[in-house]
């Protein structure tokens, strides 16, 4: 298990309906579980990896566009829940990050 702290700078686009959005400074931070699995007799004697979140990580942004300009309320809450639920879809357990190696 590994404790993740993850920044970027990336930003993300959208609109909800009529509402133009952007996402930005996302950060992302939580316990992995990274499994190196199955173990292989060639190099590089690793199959494959996993990973994953055991629980919802921290997930920390910032709001801009005209949804961050307006401060609609309830937007910043559903903007959380589409993150979140986006996140948990592709990688916090029982959804797996799998990187086949051989």
């Amino acid at each position: 298990d590994v404790d993740i702290a993850f920044a970027s700078d990336l930003e993300i686009v959208f609109c909800l309906k009529v509402i133009k959005a952007k996402i930005s400074e996302l950060s992302v931070r939580g316990m992995m579980r990274i499994v190196f699995k199955p173990l292989v007799s060639d190099i590089p004697l690793i199959g494959g990896i996993q990973a994953y979140f055991l629980s919802d990580p921290e997930i920390d942004y910032s709001l801009g566009g005209v949804a961050g300009a307006l401060e609609i309320p309830g937007l910043a809450k559903i903007i959380e829940n589409i993150v979140l639920q986006q996140v948990r879809n592709f990688i916090v357990l029982p959804n797996k990050f799998v990187l086949p190696l051989v």
